[in-house]
């Protein structure tokens, strides 16, 4: 057991021993590296190593397990040197439905598919190794691709128009002297913001060539998940005698409600018995007279 604490605390002391020997860096060393003109190959020769080749790469598979496929996929990752971008997990929902088991429960049918999408960096030497450890964790791929961008000439081009830019100096010099000196500064913070921006762009190829992008996809087959559930509208509803009662007041509330209704068409009753008062006097007159 001290072994292994030993060997971590040896680790610490050397990290920090090398993090303390590890200079600072200024922005504008970081931007001038950039910019460099020179390769350790000629550039001409298509599988040169000088050249900058952004490589990404993606799948999509089928395995038995995600989480445990996730986790395996980011171990190796981080053995390589790279790191876990994004890792997301979830659990996406076919259907679900509801049916009757007992009285008071009801049993939760459920189909899923569990999921996950990963976006991982690994060092460009490594991408080949890393991909080869994918189909080891999956039972059928579903799909495969691999792509290189070469942007040597891209990279070349923002670094030789720096270079030109600088040798300007001389010459914006000597324009703020005899001409128009603020639109001469003008134009030169113009000329050193388009230079920025040309570095950071290269800095920005530079790497992602040198650390490729995987995307990989999992997903398990469908998977049912069944559970009983207690019913709510068991549990909501009122006993016999709460019923009963309930039935007594609802039948109280309509015998309100109609007389409220009757006395509220009074009119319509006087009506009613005028035209029956009309209607006996004239049926009377009508009446066939006794004896005849």
């Amino acid at each position: 057991m001290l072994l292994p604490l030993a060997a971590l605390a040896s680790c610490s002391r050397y990290e920090s021993a090398g993090n303390e020997a590890a200079a600072p860096v200024s922005a504008e060393e970081v931007l001038a590296s950039g910019d460099s003109v020179s390769f350790s190959s000629d550039i001409a020769d298509i599988r040169s190593a000088s050249r900058k080749v952004v490589r990404t790469a993606g799948i999509r598979c089928r395995v038995t397990d995600v989480l445990q496929a996730t986790s395996a996929m980011e171990a190796v990752v981080r053995h390589a040197g790279g790191v876990v971008q994004q890792s997301d997990l979830s659990n996406d929902n076919f259907s679900s439905q509801t049916i009757y088991y007992k009285p008071d429960s009801l049993k939760s049918v459920q189909v899923y598919t569990p999921t996950a999408f990963l976006t991982l960096r690994v060092p460009g030497r490594s991408l080949d190794s890393v991909l080869q450890a994918i189909p080891p964790l999956a039972e059928f791929i579903e799909s495969r691709k691999l792509a290189q961008n070469d942007v040597t000439l891209s990279y070349l081009s923002n670094a030789l128009r720096n270079k030109v830019s600088n040798t300007n100096a001389k010459a914006m010099e000597l324009a703020r002297k005899s001409g128009d000196a603020i639109g001469a500064d003008q134009y030169d913070e113009s000329r050193q913001l388009q230079g920025i921006n040309r570095s950071l762009e290269n800095l920005k190829l530079l790497d992602d060539a040198n650390y490729a992008t995987i995307t990989v996809e999992f997903y398990q087959p469908e998977r049912i998940v069944t559970r009983i559930v207690p019913d709510p509208e068991y549990f909501s509803r009122p006993g016999f005698g709460e019923q009963l009662g309930q039935a007594g007041y609802r039948g109280w509330t309509a015998i309100k409600a109609f007389f409220i209704v009757a006395i509220s068409i009074w009119p319509l009753w006087i009506v009613v018995l005028m035209a029956f008062v009309v209607y006996r006097a004239i049926a009377g007159k009508r009446k066939p007279l006794s004896g005849f």
